[in-house]
């Protein structure tokens, strides 16, 4: 199972998600916080790269530590 596939079975708190990223300014955080919210929502890992112009590897060092501790 890929990284995109396990997120989907992660449920994402939308609350919790909704006030970390607007409690965070950072940039670099938000980034972070926006690629999870678009692959929870079942956009592909290469529609979410090219939204965030970032890369396929960058994303995955995003998506692993949200998928073993959560947000």
């Amino acid at each position: 199972m890929n990284l995109s596939q396990q997120l989907r079975l992660v449920r994402l708190e939308k609350k919790q998600w909704q006030r970390l990223y607007y409690n965070n300014q950072q940039s670099s955080i938000r980034q972070r916080l926006s690629a999870i919210r678009h692959l929870s929502e079942g956009k592909s890992r290469t529609e979410v790269t090219k939204l965030l112009g970032c890369t396929d590897l960058t994303l995955a060092r995003w998506v692993k530590p949200y998928l073993e501790i959560g947000l």
